[in-house]
């Protein structure tokens, strides 16, 4: 006779089979319990931890520009006072966050098996509010940017016309123009207008994985002339979106300046409860090269307001 295999999908609503002879629930066999996990593929973008202060002041330092002078003028000309090209801006918004979780210490020896100790089960309960915070960060800096392409504090450098989401030629085309064109002197590329070079090692692309996945890896290795082993550096995959992004990492600021978790026990019903509280600022800088690409089918695409060739300079207002 044939036999049949059983296979388990996982019930939600399982009840263990009693012994009728000995009225006993059936022990369970072995407890599989996982820790939880999250991804953060944008954590290249965190800045150092702030210990005090709450204000953040960004110092760029413009190109000095020629002037014309009169070599036969009187020499006390050369020495009038002349500023430097100083560009201050000033970022103090940040977002307190608290994750928290509690787990009773009683109910846990009730349902764990001699092999499992209550002290691994409450790390990996903790652990949660850590991972959980990961996710939010990444979450959360997806937002950023498309808020920088909402609030204009990001170029637009989608081509005239638009770009199919297939056209994987077009799209690596655009991107190697807009990358080349960031490592020039020029102000094409900020929204602030300053005229500024870009090094290869600070840019970073954001793109969704289904676009990267599609596109030949030696051919997204010329984009920065770099061998494939170094490219992921480059190159972020997000799980969302039409949009993609070229940024200098130094546009994207990302500080915290809390991190603590906090714990308290309850004698009374044996609870034990953590708090994690996070103080996190996010903010795009005008003053660094950042643009993105929009994607759109042909049928549903319209011509962007603010679209040109790469290289073209776009001064939206502030």
């Amino acid at each position: 006779m044939a036999v049949t295999t059983n296979y388990a999908e996982g019930a939600t609503a399982y009840v263990p089979d009693t012994s009728g002879d000995l009225s006993m629930v059936l022990k369970i066999a072995r407890q599989v319990i996982r820790n939880v996990d999250s991804f953060d593929p944008l954590a290249v973008f965190n800045k150092m931890p702030i210990d005090k202060g709450t204000t953040i002041e960004e110092v760029v330092i413009g190109l000095a520009e020629a002037e014309a002078y009169d070599p036969d003028a009187d020499a006390d000309s050369f020495f009038t006072k002349v500023d430097p090209n100083l560009v201050v801006r000033y970022y103090e918004d940040w977002t307190p966050l608290k994750f928290r979780v509690a787990y009773s210490l009683n109910e846990i020896r009730k349902v764990l098996l001699a092999s499992t100790g209550v002290e691994d089960m409450a790390t990996r309960i903790v652990a949660s509010l850590t991972e959980g915070d990961k996710y939010d960060k990444f979450t959360r800096t997806k937002g950023l940017f498309a808020w920088g392409k909402t609030q204009q504090v990001l170029v637009n450098k989608t081509p005239t016309g638009g770009l199919e989401p297939t056209n994987y030629k077009g799209i690596l085309q655009t991107i190697k123009d807009i990358i080349s064109g960031m490592k020039f002197v020029n102000n094409s590329f900020n929204s602030a207008s300053l005229k500024r070079r870009t090094r290869a090692d600070d840019i970073y692309i954001l793109m969704p994985y289904t676009v990267r996945n599609a596109m030949d890896v030696n051919e997204l290795a010329s984009v920065f002339n770099l061998e494939k082993d170094r490219l992921e550096a480059h190159i972020i995959e997000i799980d969302e979106g039409n949009d993609i992004y070229i940024v200098d990492q130094n546009a994207v600021q990302i500080y915290t300046r809390l991190y603590e978790m906090f714990d308290f026990f309850n004698k009374d019903n044996l609870y034990m409860h953590y708090w994690l509280h996070v103080d996190r600022m996010y903010a795009l800088s005008a003053l660094f090269d950042g643009c993105y690409i929009t994607l759109t089918t042909q049928e549903n695409s319209e011509t962007p307001g603010d679209s040109e060739t790469p290289g073209d300079s776009t001064t939206p207002e502030e």
